[in-house]
């Protein structure tokens, strides 16, 4: 194992997805970890009018994007720092983390269950299935 891609969205599925990831980079020590955060693009319709484009909310994203880093690679993977790089990006979220795997050559990618969202608590979730979905290398999705 070479390279893993942790998808992370701050929520109580995503953080039970540590305790794997830390023991796959004890098992494997030149292993590096990718952590990605994706802001989902918000549609803001002014008067309702289809087709306008997506936009982030810059200031809430850039806080929570901190606040994730701050909580996940600072906190939880401070014994293995050096080996840890994280990703923040705007845009669908399955399809950035099935980009930012191939792009790094990542031997898999782990994802929590569920998210946020109330369509993200349905079943296994929606980001999660549509990495299962799009992904070209392996994905655990962690309970």
């Amino acid at each position: 194992m070479k390279h893993i891609v942790l998808a992370t969205d701050g929520s109580e599925p995503s953080q039970q997805t540590i305790p794997t990831v830390l023991e796959y980079l004890r098992l494997w020590p030149a292993c590096r970890l990718t952590v990605v955060y994706v802001s989902q693009m918000e549609n803001v319709y002014f008067g309702s009018v289809p087709g306008v484009p997506a936009v982030p909310e810059p200031d809430i994203a850039t806080h929570e994007a901190a606040r994730i880093k701050a909580d996940v690679v600072d906190a939880k993977f401070r014994d293995v720092r050096d080996r840890v790089e994280f990703v923040h990006l705007y845009g669908h979220p399955a399809t950035i983390i099935c980009d930012v795997a191939q792009q790094r050559g990542a031997d898999l990618i782990v994802v929590g269950s569920h998210g946020r969202g109330s369509i993200d608590r349905l079943l296994l979730g929606s980001v999660s299935h549509g990495v299962l979905n799009r992904a070209k290398m392996s994905v655990l999705v962690a309970r």
